[in-house]
């Protein structure tokens, strides 16, 4: 009974916190640029005054109109907008939880049932945080964070692998030992991509 209580406390625990914590400070609004002007000279664009002795001056032909209102996001765009960013956090909380029983039953070798439930669900859901990861490293091509956006796939994948190895260990009956380094290692490597994500996200 206390065991089913335990296993219903972290599951509940583990929904909430996935739903709170997940990214909401990504745009939702896509503001359009603002030029001041002054005498038919830009001075400033979104704030940042420019020099009037500047030759190459910015060509504001283009702006008929200055909007005052940002431009609105539909539901539908901002459901699939950063996908990898909102997927990211059911795999990291599912193996978070999956060491939590790892080391609770380690004793007497309980919850792997729940255990092997747990990173099920991790392979189906860090499957799909890798190919939509994959998807959103475009616009990081080029630029300062591109060193980071390559160290961060590679880790993802290891930790993919990693987690096929934990979840195979408990089938093929490891001892409790060997299943709880894998574990460990495993924790460590998702919580480095997810230390790298951070720096991307932000």
């Amino acid at each position: 009974m206390v065991k089913r209580k335990v296993q219903l406390a972290a599951i509940i625990f583990l929904a909430m916190t996935t739903l709170m914590f997940g990214h909401e400070d990504h745009k939702k609004n896509v503001a359009p640029d603002t030029l001041t002007i002054v005498n038919g000279d830009t001075i400033a664009v979104n704030g940042i005054p420019r020099h009037l002795s500047d030759k190459d001056s910015i060509d504001i032909s283009n702006y008929s109109e200055i909007e005052s209102e940002p431009y609105e996001i539909s539901f539908p765009e901002i459901l699939f907008e950063h996908i990898h960013n909102k997927l990211v956090h059911f795999p990291i909380a599912l193996i978070y939880a999956a060491i939590f029983f790892t080391l609770l039953g380690i004793r007497k070798n309980d919850f792997i049932k729940t255990i092997k439930i747990l990173l099920i669900l991790t392979m189906i859901s860090i499957s799909m945080v890798v190919l939509s990861g994959l998807n959103q490293t475009d616009p990081f091509l080029g630029n300062s964070k591109e060193w980071i956006v390559n160290i961060h796939r590679n880790v993802g994948i290891i930790t993919t692998v990693f987690t096929g190895f934990w979840l195979g260990s408990l089938f093929i009956k490891l001892s409790k030992w060997h299943v709880l380094v894998i574990g460990i290692i495993t924790v460590l490597l998702i919580s480095s991509a997810a230390f790298m994500g951070g720096i991307l996200s932000h």
